[in-house]
């Protein structure tokens, strides 16, 4: 009889490939849903600089990443486009968060190198648990976030191409990150920006 981790380790890429739909449809259907809302706010945190996503060309194949179905600037909620120096385009999209909205990096081709989506009030994520339980443990986690405070915690599945930012205590998470396979070092490097503290 199989046992969970066995299924897990056999059809990881089709979990995982399921796990990539499912969140891009999510993304896409909220993103047309959502209405209209005008806040006014007083003291907002300014948009982080984009070119501190540096990004890797990534070593993928076609069939186990996909590119882009939308252009970013068609969709609801989009902000702005930057041209990064080493070609690659980052889309930024209404978050709910005026102080850090929705990121997408892709490469000239198409290719999404970089996807990091905010959990909202209509939309929440899964907590800690339901993560841990579904993917196991990863391959790093590390305390402090400059944005969400000393006590959240990034989680880092690099070879699963997942990171997501949440409080153990209260079981929330804040916001997952998509990217394509790569190191623990990899990620740090081109994505750990918000990282309060990097580990020795």
């Amino acid at each position: 009889m199989e046992t969970i981790k066995d299924i897990l380790k056999t059809y990881k890429w089709l979990i995982m490939l399921g796990v990539f739909l499912l969140m891009f449809l999510l993304f896409i259907f909220f993103a047309f849903t959502r209405t209209s809302e005008v806040s006014i706010t007083t003291n907002i945190t300014p948009t982080p600089n984009l070119s501190e996503f540096q990004t890797i060309q990534p070593q993928i194949s076609p069939s186990t990443h996909e590119g882009l179905e939308d252009n970013p600037e068609t969709l609801s909620g989009f902000q702005s486009k930057q041209l990064l120096g080493n070609g690659n385009i980052a889309y930024t999209l209404d978050s709910g968060n005026p102080g850090r909205p929705n990121v997408t990096i892709v490469s000239p081709n198409g290719d999404m190198l970089f996807s990091r989506t905010l959990s909202t009030k209509d939309a929440p994520f899964a907590g800690v648990s339901l993560f841990t339980e579904t993917y196991g443990q990863p391959g790093r986690t590390i305390k402090g976030s400059k944005f969400y405070g000393p006590q959240a915690v990034v989680y880092i599945y690099p070879m699963l191409g997942i990171a997501f930012i949440s409080n153990p205590e209260t079981d929330e998470t804040f916001e997952q990150q998509q990217f394509p396979p790569m190191s623990i070092d990899d990620y740090l490097k081109n994505y750990g920006s918000d990282i309060s503290q990097f580990p020795n």
